[in-house]
């Protein structure tokens, strides 16, 4: 589950496919989502200019370490779909959408599911390797 939820294999998926589509982009994200973590629930919700993506549900505990790097990867990963070459200073917004915010990733209404031995075991193996990366900071 530690090398599912690292940001560093991200491609910039709108330079390699320039999709303006939100309605597109959406089920790409919701797609690749469910299929790299099948334990947790995914809500991925678009209009015109914004798309939102929620964890809804998984097996571990709302603020533990593995739903944060779970959402963290899901943020980074609808992100990358996005550019934005918005000028503050001449109030110039030129986004592909918005709404992927990070702290809105995990939802207000999540809901822990069962966990299984199986979950349990991933949950152990993610910390072991969480330490491991992290040890000498």
């Amino acid at each position: 589950m530690f090398t599912l939820t690292k940001i560093d294999s991200i491609p910039d998926n709108y330079q390699k496919y320039h999709i303006h589509n939100n309605l597109l982009i959406s089920s790409r994200i919701r797609s690749h989502l469910v299929q790299r973590f099948p334990d947790c629930h995914w809500e991925v919700t678009n209009n015109d200019i914004y798309i939102n993506v929620s964890l809804k549900s998984s097996p571990w505990e709302k603020n533990s370490k593995i739903v944060h790097a779970i959402a963290d990867y899901a943020y980074y990963y609808a992100d990358s779909y996005n550019y934005d070459h918005t000028d503050i200073n001449s109030d110039y917004c030129n986004m592909n959408f918005f709404g992927v915010y990070k702290n809105n990733i995990i939802a207000k209404d999540y809901t822990q599911l069962g966990t299984t031995s199986k979950t349990q075991q991933m949950e152990l193996e993610f910390m072991r390797q969480y330490n491991e990366a992290f040890a000498n900071e």
